[in-house]
């Protein structure tokens, strides 16, 4: 099958595009920085260049009378802005939120109702995610991950006792000692 020459222009522009997406998509577990922000605004970059001199070519052969303007390189920005926007209003698609906590070092643990659940340890220039499935029984929160201790350096434990009262999580194995394994409840159902 021979692919029109109008489209090769907005074929180079859905592959830049996908690219972008690929730059803010996270699947399981994994880290996020300055790195993907950079890459995106760079595709960017080139994906307004190439898009630019697509639509100058185009308008200019048209103008000379030489062929019709090509307006796929516009459908396909529109496909594009719009898979970038979905990308990044994926919270939204998720089940929605049990419980959320903060640490003191300002890590969160989200509880879906779905029983998964989403760690988030954020630093300043990266942030990385845990993910798995929970849990609760009563006021005793398991999380059903056992390396989940050893992936987070122990900021995060396997078991909580949820004190509704003080809005505080404590983990099972260190109940009083470490205050900085404590987690304030922000949000709950």
């Amino acid at each position: 099958m021979k692919i029109p020459k109008k489209l090769h222009s907005s074929i180079v522009l859905l592959i830049l595009g996908g690219l972008i997406a690929k730059t803010q998509i996270l699947f399981g577990d994994g880290c996020q920085g300055m790195v993907e922000v950079i890459l995106f605004l760079f595709l960017s970059v080139i994906y307004i260049f190439a898009l630019l001199i697509i639509l100058s070519t185009s308008a200019t052969k048209y103008f000379k009378k030489e062929e019709s303007f090509n307006y796929f390189p516009l459908a396909t920005t529109l496909i594009v802005a719009i898979l970038i926007y979905l990308v990044f209003q994926s919270d939204n698609f998720e089940s929605s939120t049990r419980l959320h906590a903060i640490s003191p070092l300002q890590h969160s643990l989200t509880l879906r109702k779905n029983n998964t659940f989403k760690i988030q340890m954020q630093e300043i220039e990266w942030a990385c995610f845990y993910k798995g499935n929970y849990k609760l029984q009563g006021d005793t929160l398991t999380l059903l991950r056992p390396d989940l201790q050893a992936k987070t350096e122990n900021i995060f434990a396997n078991k909580y006792f949820i004190d509704q009262k003080s809005k505080r999580m404590y983990p099972v194995d260190n109940f009083s000692q470490d205050t900085t394994r404590w987690l304030t409840i922000i949000d709950n159902d």
